[in-house]
């Protein structure tokens, strides 16, 4: 009553209390209703308290007997207190029933009777009543109406996480630190080999002392260590002239060895595949500059346009679409994980089993409100991701879109689940990682025993 709702429901309310104290509580009632704009209904015995009210209902063996204003029913039944006009409505209520008993019933309404029974049991076992359904959605739509934030933050928490990605992600690597050690500077093939990196990814960082630029790579400073020999220009026109008579120490100092910090496995990749086609144009051009044909000395492959992707793809090209799939799955889990134990704690689970709502349409209205949820979420992330951040799409709009609402209705069904099986929001939070991180680590053909594979 101190909150001032818009309706108040109070059973008794002045049971076992003195008159001065009733005619207190119903002024303060009279003034709710007219200056605060409060419905109140109440249910009473003492029928002289209900002279003051604007509407009074007789409820006699569960059935309405009449409703009307207090001053038209004296009016009508020609009676002084309420209490007379109940006894009137009583006596002529049963004067009424026993005419109706003693009067026989024709066949056709005794068999409209039977089919209005039929009716009613049917409609009783009828497991899904889609007016059930209807207000149940009706419901859900005030309480987000009355807490838009939710809505929004259901929203826009996926995009924020995919804003982030792609802004801090970026799109091609650059300045990766690469420790060099060029002994001689005078090695005019190392400095050939050097100007073939490509500078916008590799950062150089030259070390006069050998066990510095490895050290370098131990401590993190940088993510691989080339390292030449003092003797490698003479060394490698010696391997590549008179191979015949190449000795092992000359063999040893033509090669250009690499110290790799490897544990970088979304970086690293893509630093030693640079590396790979720098060593391939050095060498292609020096064949040249001998007069021979340069690619008799290349490596036998020949790389054709991948059949999937792209050969100089940024690297989240590789991640965004785990990353879409991810944000969508956890962000339904997360929301749906909560709506049914926030339900049962309000007792607005309680309320609707009550009022003949049975589960199943309890869990049909969740799924419709968050399958739009969902639908909404995608268009967004799909905006967001491919025409905003430009991150290509090879392929159909709609099969790209038809994946990113299977995975969310997926996250809709483990959370719908860790709600059920859950009693408390900290519950209910603690599941979600140890599910979410067992569904996303047995993912991949070739992950799994060999046993479990398919033969």
């Amino acid at each position: 009553m101190f909150h001032k709702p818009p309706l108040l429901i109070l059973d008794e309310p002045t049971v076992g209390v003195d008159s001065v104290l009733r005619c207190r509580i119903w002024e303060y009632l009279e003034d709710m209703c007219k200056n605060h704009g409060t419905t109140v209904v109440i249910t009473t015995h003492y029928l002289e308290e209900a002279n003051t009210a604007s509407n009074v209902a007789y409820i006699q063996s569960g059935s309405l007997l009449v409703q009307s204003n207090p001053r038209d029913l004296l009016t009508k039944y020609e009676c002084r207190t309420l209490e007379e006009a109940f006894l009137q409505i009583s006596i002529t209520r049963k004067h009424e029933t026993r005419v109706e008993s003693c009067e026989t019933p024709k066949p056709q309404a005794i068999e409209q009777t039977a089919k209005n029974s039929l009716n009613l049991c049917s409609d009783r076992k009828k497991l899904i009543d889609l007016k059930h359904i209807r207000a149940l959605l009706w419901r859900s739509q005030i309480r987000i109406s009355r807490n838009p934030i939710i809505l929004v933050m259901l929203l826009l928490l996926p995009v924020i996480q995919i804003t982030l990605f792609c802004v801090c992600t970026g799109g091609r690597l650059n300045a990766i630190p690469i420790a060099i050690h060029e002994p001689d500077f005078d090695n005019h093939l190392s400095h050939q080999f050097l100007e073939h990196i490509d500078r916008q990814m590799i950062r150089e960082d030259y070390y006069t002392d050998k066990e510095k630029a490895i050290e370098s790579v131990k401590s993190g400073k940088a993510l691989y260590a080339i390292l030449f020999s003092h003797n490698f220009s003479d060394s490698f026109e010696a391997r590549i002239e008179n191979p015949y008579e190449l000795t092992d120490e000359e063999l040893d100092e033509s090669h250009v060895k690499l110290y790799a910090d490897m544990t970088n496995t979304a970086v690293s990749p893509f630093v030693h595949h640079s590396l790979l086609q720098s060593s391939q144009r050095f060498l292609h051009q020096y064949m040249s500059s001998l007069g021979f044909n340069p690619s008799a000395y290349s490596l036998p492959f020949s790389i054709q346009q991948p059949v999937y992707g792209a050969m100089n793809s940024s690297i989240y090209e590789f991640t965004a679409p785990g990353v879409i799939i991810a944000t969508i799955h956890v962000t339904t889990m997360l929301f749906s994980s909560l709506l049914i134990v926030i339900e049962r704690k309000d007792g607005h689970l309680d309320r609707a089993l009550v009022a003949g709502v049975n589960s199943a349409e309890i869990l049909i209205a969740h799924i419709i409100m968050l399958l739009f949820c969902v639908i909404a979420k995608s268009i967004l992330l799909m905006i967001f991701s491919f025409i905003l951040f430009d991150i290509p799409l090879k392929g159909s709009v709609v099969d790209a879109f038809a994946i990113i609402l299977l995975q969310g209705l997926q996250g809709m069904s483990f959370g719908l689940f860790i709600s059920i099986i859950s009693s408390e929001e900290s519950i209910a939070l603690t599941h979600i990682p140890v599910l979410w991180l067992w569904s996303v680590s047995i993912y991949g053909y070739t992950t799994v025993p060999i046993i479990m594979c398919a033969q």
